[in-house]
């Protein structure tokens, strides 16, 4: 599931990517479980303990069942009305949680594995953004530069949408990128190879979500990650190659149109320039660190929460003040000013006051497991003079896991998911010595921030479950 379940793109391409990666995820899931049970009795296992986590995910589990016997759209509730994240699906995500969580051991392999699927994903999507269709994924003669348009959305890689494909990336790129810093060890620098190639792709792909929970993750796991020197100092090695790709991934300008096709190029500006200069100084203070006086962990725990506090409030004041016209920038503006219009966030907040509008309707239990689709009735047009044809797509779904969870399952389902995340955040900041979980803990963090902007479907939270099994599973 980490090697090739994100790879694994059917044999349609993006035209039937989400029942393909669905159709994978059960299969495998369901072999993966019989096997396990197979092998369960041949050994005569015990079964063993049922811990808080445990209990949480059976929950879960419990009313997700309760909100599809009660759901009145219940024939569509099984599989999905919206993205095949009905009852099955669910269930199938309790149950790998609770394997892996029981007899599962996070391992080095598990993060070769992460590696080498997000570097291939990224290569795919890279050769895509500079004009070849390596695997014929998009239909005809589309390709990602069609984005609204030819085609609604915007597709990428081996994930198809480009927030599915943030998700991912939002899983992967932390928990990579924290091995080099708490290791120092010479292999665990490879892991920088897929972090570089993600983070030029995360930054072609402009998906805001992702940036999110980037930042947050960061501003988070600083505190309990970097508490000595050598933490710190390769952590400002390891960040000098990502912010130098960033500085290329900024520079890219392709320009593209029906008439004249693709023109790659490069274009040189402030926020790369910075990047380069933010690059310089990474290394720069890597090196001198190597003389600075010892510090304590505590100390440095203190120092990096004042300068993450620092952080945030420095940028709340450049939002307030932001001079910007349009864009993600003006946007968060504008929010911190009281003003939120319905077309904020891509119209996510058009979608999440639709959404809310209809969740007296069922609010205990929810409608049933990926309803969604049957209850909020929005559409968006937009009319593209470059063809002169109209642009139309609906809803299927909240744009925010959260609320989708909130809607489909009710009060209970949203507050039991939260309640086994809960228990694997608590399982991670219990193991602060623990270098694989502090590892994986990280990505999972980063991909609940961003889920507040995201899709939540079976073409990534699969391995969310996995990794939260894996924070909760046994520990060498």
């Amino acid at each position: 599931m980490l090697l090739i379940f994100p790879l694994f793109t059917g044999f349609s391409g993006y035209a039937n990517i989400t029942f393909s990666k669905f159709a994978f995820f059960a299969a495998f899931a369901a072999l993966w479980l019989a096997f396990l049970a197979a092998a369960g009795i041949m050994q005569r296992l015990p079964l063993p303990r049922l811990q808080l986590h445990h209990y949480a995910a059976l929950v879960f589990a419990a009313v997700c069942l309760a909100s599809w016997l009660l759901s009145p759209y219940r024939g569509d509730s099984l599989i999905g009305a919206g993205r095949y994240d009905g009852l099955v699906t669910q269930l199938l995500y309790v149950c790998i949680f609770i394997g892996v969580s029981f007899f599962g051991e996070l391992r080095r392999s598990h993060f070769v594995c992460l590696g080498i699927s997000a570097f291939l994903c990224s290569a795919v999507a890279i050769v895509q953004l500079f004009g070849i269709d390596i695997f014929g994924l998009f239909p005809g003669d589309y390709c990602h530069y069609d984005a609204g348009i030819r085609y609604s959305g915007a597709f990428l890689g081996t994930m198809g949408n480009t927030n599915v494909l943030s998700a991912f990336f939002c899983l992967a790129l932390p928990a990579l990128f924290v091995l080099p810093v708490l290791s120092s060890r010479r292999y665990a620098w490879l892991a920088l190879i897929p972090c570089c190639a993600v983070t030029f792709v995360l930054i072609r792909a402009r998906v805001a979500g992702g940036f999110v929970g980037l930042m947050f993750a960061a501003l988070a796991a600083m505190p309990l990650l970097l508490t000595d020197m050598g933490r710190v100092r390769r952590a400002l090695a390891a960040a000098a190659p990502i912010l130098i790709t960033a500085a290329a991934a900024l520079a890219f300008s392709p320009a593209y149109s029906l008439d004249t096709g693709l023109e790659l190029g490069f274009r040189f500006g402030t926020a790369s320039a910075l990047c380069l200069v933010l690059a310089a100084l990474c290394i720069a203070f890597s090196l001198l660190a190597r003389s600075f006086p010892p510090l304590s962990s505590k100390t440095l725990r203190r120092f990096f929460v004042a300068l993450s506090i620092l952080i945030i409030v420095a940028a709340l004041i450049f939002l307030w003040f932001a001079p910007a016209e349009e864009g993600t920038v003006y946007e968060l503006s504008q929010v911190l000013h009281g003003n939120i219009g319905e077309k904020f966030g891509s119209s996510r907040v058009l979608i999440w006051r639709e959404c809310l509008a209809v969740f007296g309707e069922h609010p205990i239990l929810g409608s049933g497991p990926d309803t969604l689709a049957l209850r909020v009735d929005v559409e968006f047009s937009r009319y593209v003079e470059e063809t002169g044809k109209t642009l139309r797509s609906g809803v299927d779904n909240a744009h925010n896991e959260y609320l989708g969870y909130l809607i489909n399952t009710g009060l209970l389902g949203l507050a039991a998911y939260l309640a086994l995340l809960f228990c694997a955040a608590g399982k991670w900041l219990r193991c602060p010595e623990n270098h694989g979980m502090l590892a994986i803990g990280t990505g999972v963090l980063c991909y609940c921030a961003q889920s507040f902007f995201a899709l939540g479907l079976p073409l990534v939270a699969p391995l969310l479950w996995i990794s939260a099994g894996l924070i909760c599973s046994r520990q060498p």
